[in-house]
């Protein structure tokens, strides 16, 4: 599933009009804000983050005046370039899989992120990232989650004009994929007002967990 949906994502990033809400599809779909918002509750002027999928930085560049260090990690330059420019913001051009993990952080933020990755991928994502937190360190992750069962989404979107690939596992099977990695002390958000969640079958949350 990751290497269709990086695919998708680098045909995005080829075409013309690639804006700083490009991998939000549309403007109306930007809930960073909020998530910048939900993020400063828990970091202080002394954080290190670890922002997977990075995109063009729309959470980074509402954060790093107000953290010690952000390592933004996106694999297409044609999103990473709208990240600002700062002695303590450091951009990875690499995937989750090829991204080496060199040092240890306070919060690992994974925002629009995880969907992306089937339970198995998912799974392996956790245990890896897992040892680039400090002990102590939380991982944030905020996504859409199915409801009642996990939902699969991997159909043409009339919206985005191309195939979109989704995996939206339940709270409890993320919480288990999270668990199995060495992950406790889970806290569940309903992070974003109802109109945000547009679905039935899913809704947001964000699901804080402690290494």
């Amino acid at each position: 599933m990751n290497e269709k949906v990086l695919e998708f994502f680098a045909g995005l990033a080829q075409r013309e009009n690639v804006s700083r809400t490009a991998v939000k599809f549309s403007d109306k779909n930007d809930f960073t804000s909020y998530d910048a918002e939900f993020i400063l509750g828990f970091v202080s002027a002394d954080s290190q983050l670890l922002d997977m999928g990075a995109g063009t930085g729309l959470i980074v560049n509402k954060l790093y005046d107000k953290v010690r260090y952000i390592e933004a990690v996106e694999p297409f330059e044609a999103y990473s370039r709208f990240i600002v420019r700062a002695d303590n913001v450091h951009i990875v051009n690499a995937t989750h899989e090829t991204y080496t993990i060199r040092k240890q952080f306070d919060f690992l933020l994974c925002f629009g992120f995880c969907q992306y990755l089937n339970a198995r991928e998912a799974g392996d994502f956790y245990k890896k990232f897992y040892h680039a937190l400090k002990d102590g360190g939380k991982i944030l992750v905020k996504n859409q989650f199915g409801v009642s069962e996990d939902v699969t989404v991997d159909s043409f979107s009339e919206e985005i004009k191309t195939v979109y690939f989704s995996e939206y596992r339940t709270l409890e099977h993320e919480q288990k994929l999270l668990s199995e990695a060495g992950f406790k002390h889970f806290e569940v958000i309903d992070i974003y007002p109802s109109e945000c969640s547009r679905w039935d079958n899913t809704h947001y949350y964000a699901v804080v967990a402690e290494k």
